[in-house]
């Protein structure tokens, strides 16, 4: 099941190539590149702000719309209907503040739960995995939401474990290869060098994200579906007069 479903990624992620490559060429390679320049002190300006790093705060504002665009492409692809780039963008941001408020508290109760001998973060990563899309996909306030995400993985936690472990580790394979090249031989070349390899290696790293996307798109499909053919069989039930 857990390879079956990583092969449906794969094979939605190079059907749809040519549309989320835009995602990674019109936000992620010019933001690193900027990012980078600044940093390396190749523009006047310090990239720095008083101590704080100001690139891992825009990274998290970019992060939702990125994911809302990559989201919104699967579902115009998924029912085939024509792709209108102007049309997706203005969504992703009309979507942007509901989900950036969303992750946000994602992000903070999965750290909350880490914190607490680690298990329950694990736990609520695997139930609040659906949250991005029902935000993009259903209009609910912020606890329905979660409340949404908790009821379509109720039966599908190991699923949504090994699926989503196994890609994540993937991505944090990744990352810990650019760590070191970029600690190590790669430290010791030019700056435009420098520049150049981890602007790719970022892009690559973005690349990946989106493979978890496109895997919480298709847990979102498959289990919203199951849950209202489960819902119509209920429904039914209750219309012949017998207990659902």
């Amino acid at each position: 099941m857990i390879r079956k479903r990583l092969q449906a990624t794969a094979r939605l992620y190079l059907r749809d190539f040519k549309y989320l490559s835009f995602l990674l060429v019109m936000i992620w390679v010019p933001y690193y590149a900027i990012y980078f320049l600044f940093r390396l002190g190749i523009f006047e300006k310090p990239y720095f702000a008083e101590g704080i790093d100001l690139a891992i705060f825009v990274e998290f504002l970019i992060t939702p719309f990125a994911s809302a665009i990559v989201l919104l492409i699967l579902q115009s692809r998924n029912r085939q209907s024509a792709l209108k780039v102007q049309r997706i963008l203005l969504r992703a941001i009309a979507i942007w503040p509901r989900l950036f408020i969303n992750q946000l508290f994602v992000a903070l109760y999965i750290l909350a739960g880490l914190l607490a001998f680690i298990v329950p973060g694990i736990y609520l990563g695997v139930r609040l995995a659906l949250v991005s899309p029902t935000v993009v996909f259903e209009r609910k306030p912020l606890f329905g939401n979660f409340s949404r995400s908790f009821d379509l993985t109720r039966n599908n936690q190991q699923e949504v474990l090994l699926a989503g472990g196994t890609l994540f580790v993937f991505v944090m394979g990744i990352w810990g290869l650019i760590l070191w090249a970029s600690f190590g031989p790669i430290s010791k070349t030019s700056d435009w060098f420098f520049i150049a390899f981890m602007v790719t290696a970022m892009t690559v790293v973005k690349a990946a994200m989106i493979a978890v996307d496109i895997l919480l798109f298709e847990f979102y499909e498959n289990f919203s579906s199951a849950d209202a053919r489960k819902n119509l069989e209920a429904d039914d039930l209750i219309i012949s007069g017998e207990d659902p």
